[in-house]
Order: C-alpha cells, then structure tokens, then sequence
C-alpha cells in the first residue's frame, strides 16, 4: 500500500482484500491515484498530467471526464470545472480537482491553485463519507492541507471552517458545490455552509485606525 505521508499509511493490501468481503467493489480504490497526488512532495509533471489525461479528454465544444464505474462520461464546458466536479459529490470529482490542484502547481498558476484548492476543501466531504475512508478522516485533512500549503499564497488567503466540513460529512442531503437548494417537503430554502473562510485585504489607513 503506498504511503500517504512518511510514518503513516492506510490499511494494507491484505486489509484491503478483507474489507471486500463486507464492502463488495472496494478493493479497487486501493489502487486509486489519489495516494501519490496526496504526498507532500513535488510530482513529476508527466505523473500529474497522466492522471488527468487518464480522465479527461477533449471533445466537441468543451471537456468530458471519464470515471471508473460510472456509465457515461462527465461533460465540462471548461477544463479546470472544480466547482461541477465537486457537485459531483464523489470521490472521483474530489480526485479529478486534486489532480488540478498539483497540476497549477507544477504550473505555478497560483490564482488557479487558489481557487482549485478551495474547491478542493468543498469537496472533500464527499470523500469523509465513505465507510474505508472515514477511519483516516484526520491522515486526510492533513494531507489536503500539506497539498494546499506547497503554494504560499493558497495558504495565506484563507481558512477551513473544520466544524462545517463535519457537519456536512454527517447530513445525508448535503450537496457539495451548492450554496442553497429547495427542501422538496417544505419548499423552503435550505442554506448549506460554506468551509471557505476567505481573507479579506484592507487599506494600510484601515488597518493602522484598527491598531
């Protein structure tokens, strides 16, 4: 099983192959790329690129993404999409912006790893849920953090509210990448919180009134 981060690890390939007997069509998400997108390392640009490449190909009039077990491809008008991707809300969309996130890394396109890598957060909760992932809920944050912390100005221009991300792991009818939706019962509008706690830049007058 490869290493999410020098000292810890997820669960063998043997532990692995006994979870399928209890969780059927598992076994293959050990073998998943996410793994090595995870390390706090730099990446090989041609490993980043193969992944999405792996996922993603050009067709007419925008982008489609192609993800194991699901029965027909994912259209984007736009190559980077993270916000549909994370409306997807599943591990697959959740990889697809991991993989975004290193590749403007590699890039140094740091407005796109800024709003990629808050993407990231929103769709993570997807990921929390599932009952193979939920035992390394905090091996994961650290991870995603350590990811989003390689680009200096992503980790500097905003927070992660971490009780919202709980709560949204533990309501079944939230929808990551949407802010609101309609309560089918009562019709009324639910508000779904935002993890993202942006900075916000002040005037130098400002902040030395404030001093």
């Amino acid at each position: 099983m490869t290493k999410w981060k020098a000292g810890s690890t997820l669960p063998s390939r043997s532990s692995a192959v006994m979870l399928e007997k209890h969780l059927p069509s598992t076994l293959h998400m050990f073998d998943l790329p996410l793994y090595e997108l995870l390390g706090d390392r730099a990446l090989p640009a041609h490993q980043v690129e193969d992944v999405i490449t792996s996922l993603r190909q050009k067709v007419d009039m925008g982008w489609e993404w192609r993800f194991p077990g699901s029965p027909s491809g994912y259209y984007n008008a736009l190559p980077n999409d993270s916000s549909a991707l994370a409306s997807r809300g599943d591990l697959w969309g959740f990889i697809a912006i991991v993989a975004l996130v290193r590749q403007a890394e590699i890039q140094g396109d740091e407005l796109s790893h800024l709003l990629l890598s808050m993407d990231m957060y929103r769709a993570l909760p997807a990921a929390l849920k599932l009952p193979w992932i939920a035992p390394s809920t905090e091996l994961l944050q650290e991870c995603v953090n350590s990811v989003r912390r390689r680009m200096p100005i992503s980790a500097v221009m905003y927070d992660i509210d971490w009780p919202v991300i709980a709560r949204h792991v533990a309501d079944p009818n939230y929808e990551p990448g949407y802010e609101r939706r309609i309560d089918p019962a009562t019709r009324k509008t639910i508000e779904f919180e935002d993890p993202i706690l942006e900075a916000r830049l002040i005037r130098g007058n400002q902040a030395r009134a404030q001093r």
